[in-house]
């Protein structure tokens, strides 16, 4: 396969190219110079989002060139999220900023948490997010406070708003909560353990998770167990849905598995590194059924719909952010330690027309439910 470089002033695109480039082969990388800290985030125009450990928020077009960058100057303690109108929210120590599209500061809501989760976006622009100082936000699309709500500890895990907008979110209290969007409580369900991954909901509006007690659990939107699932070892990722229902994850013990709605393993796929957690990435669901996600040993995995491994790409480092995907089918990543960008070939054309593809929902990183 022939293969050439292209060198940028301060930066480097690289290219993998030849006549038999298909699935799992390089399209381009991105050297930023530094870590990559946020997963990706792509804007409804193909823009690619993320922030790197320079304080920097980098915008690459869908061809691996800079349109611009913006420094914070804070680190950054969320993902990135965008908005219907392409502005792009992201929280830092102790302030929540809005970008514009065009790289610009639209506003900026001090905090004055420097601990939170990632962000959620509710369906008219507001923003909800948790903090460690044991409060759980709801900020307008405009910058303003609408309310907060206290809890009995800390929020670490990223909330989740269904289709109706409700929100829902998790406290080290020991209690998942589910708050109308005014911020009333509409009830609370307390789990045995801390949760091991963020949140997904169904077509049903099924709220699905992990506990650090090994189960996987599905519950009402009454805040009831519909079922729950053991396993021998912890889940370490976070759940992504396929368009059947079938819910995907990995656990501590190497695997990846995938659940029936009704709570009935369908299949167990063991990866080659049996280390444990082996599975560094939460799945990311291609409209092809495809489920992509990162090892530890610093491959991306593509993964049939049976538990069948059809391909892998060897990055320098491991990608231990979730994987986005474009409309062409390319797959952005980044390697937690080598300072690059990736981005992969693959069939699929976009993200599964499922309940909840990958990692906060969509591309946008809205974490909604629609």
């Amino acid at each position: 396969m022939k293969k050439f470089l292209l060198i940028l002033i301060g930066s480097a695109i690289i290219f993998g190219l030849g006549s038999c480039a298909g699935p799992g082969t390089l399209k381009w990388r991105y050297d930023v110079g530094c870590r990559v800290v946020t997963a990706p985030a792509i804007g409804l125009d193909g823009t690619l989002y993320f922030q790197v450990a320079d304080d920097y928020i980098y915008a690459l077009t869908p061809q691996g060139q800079l349109k611009w960058r913006y420094q914070l100057r804070r680190r950054a303690t969320s993902d990135l999220a965008i908005d219907a109108d392409g502005t792009i929210y992201l929280l830092t120590e102790g302030h929540l900023y809005a970008i514009t599209p065009d790289g610009k500061c639209k506003w900026k809501y001090d905090t004055e948490v420097y601990e939170t989760t990632s962000l959620a976006i509710g369906s008219d622009g507001t923003l909800y997010f948790g903090g460690w100082d044991n409060y759980f936000y709801a900020v307008s699309s405009q910058g303003e406070l609408r309310w907060r709500y206290e809890t009995g500890d800390q929020i670490y895990w990223s909330p989740a708003v269904g289709p109706e907008g409700t929100v829902y979110f998790w406290s080290s209290d020991g209690y998942l909560y589910a708050l109308t969007p005014e911020g009333e409580r509409k009830w609370r369900y307390k789990t045995d353990e801390n949760l091991s991954s963020d949140l997904a909901i169904g077509s049903d509006n099924t709220i699905y998770f992990g506990l650090w007690n090994n189960c996987f659990y599905a519950l009402t939107t009454l805040g009831e167990v519909k079922w729950k699932y053991t396993f021998r070892e912890a889940v370490v990722t976070s759940p992504a849905i396929g368009p059947d229902g079938t819910i995907y994850f990995g656990t501590n013990d190497g695997c990846f598995r995938a659940l029936t709605p009704q709570g009935k393993l369908q299949w167990t796929c063991q990866l080659e590194n049996r280390l444990e957690n082996c599975v560094s990435s939460s799945p990311t669901i291609g409209s092809d059924g495809m489920i992509y996600f990162g090892s530890y040993d610093e491959f991306l995995c593509a993964l049939t719909p049976q538990g069948k491994i059809k391909w892998k790409y060897k990055a320098e480092s491991r990608a231990e952010s979730f994987p986005a995907i474009g409309s062409d089918g390319t797959i952005f990543f980044d390697g937690e330690y080598d300072d690059y960008f990736y981005a992969v070939r693959s069939k699929s054309r976009g993200l599964a027309d499922s309940p909840w593809p990958k990692e906060y929902h969509d591309n946008q990183n809205t974490g909604r439910a629609r």
